[in-house]
């Protein structure tokens, strides 16, 4: 069983998004198990989901295909029972100095117990603000481990491409966010004004 699996799902909208993925692919560890989840539309959480339920990894990370690691290893984010992600430059996170959506690890323990990431949210956003109130609930530390380093886009590489779908997906996440929680999660990016079509 390999000691990591790395999950991405990746929409294969244009060469663009294509060239994003390859970066990302070659930045990881050689002997990680990867899994590319051909997302075509069909939601972030779904496709992640299938990826999760693949992976055979003592610990599985999920990483955005705009991602790529430039300093440290990345096997110093499988930490026991905790939630870890990597600095994270050029893009803020959900969690200031700990969870961060577009990259982070977790052992097959925590997500046994805390479960897969919730299929109701349509497209893409708010999926890793759900999971972390999840992590939170569930007494589940998370923890940046600033010894490894990624790049990330901050304006989102593939929402980008199609911004009216984005803004649909936004507005109807944030919703069902609230309706679950009771709360609606700070702005990641206030330079962006939260706008989804410049946002993760």
């Amino acid at each position: 069983m390999p000691l990591l699996s790395v999950v991405v799902p990746h929409w294969p909208i244009d060469e663009e998004v294509d060239a994003a993925l390859a970066d990302c692919l070659a930045s990881l560890p050689h002997d990680c198990e990867k899994l590319v989840i051909v997302n075509e539309g069909t939601g972030y959480a779904r496709n992640v989901n299938r990826g999760l339920r693949l992976a055979q990894g003592e610990y599985v990370a999920v990483v955005g295909n705009d991602t790529r690691v430039v300093g440290g290893s990345v096997y110093d984010l499988c930490v026991p029972n905790v939630v870890t992600s990597p600095e994270v430059l050029g893009k803020p996170g959900v969690e200031s100095g700990g969870f961060h959506g577009t990259f982070w690890v977790a052992p097959r323990a925590v997500l046994d117990r805390v479960g897969l990431l919730d299929e109701g949210f349509a497209g893409a956003f708010f999926e890793d603000d759900d999971y972390l109130a999840r992590l939170r609930q569930a007494g589940v530390e998370t923890k940046q481990v600033r010894s490894v380093r990624v790049e990330s886009r901050r304006i989102g590489l593939t929402m980008s491409k199609v911004p009216e779908l984005a803004r649909k997906w936004y507005g109807d996440n944030q919703r069902r966010f609230e309706e679950k929680w009771g709360w609606v999660p700070p702005v990641t990016d206030p330079d962006l004004n939260d706008d989804p079509d410049r946002s993760g």
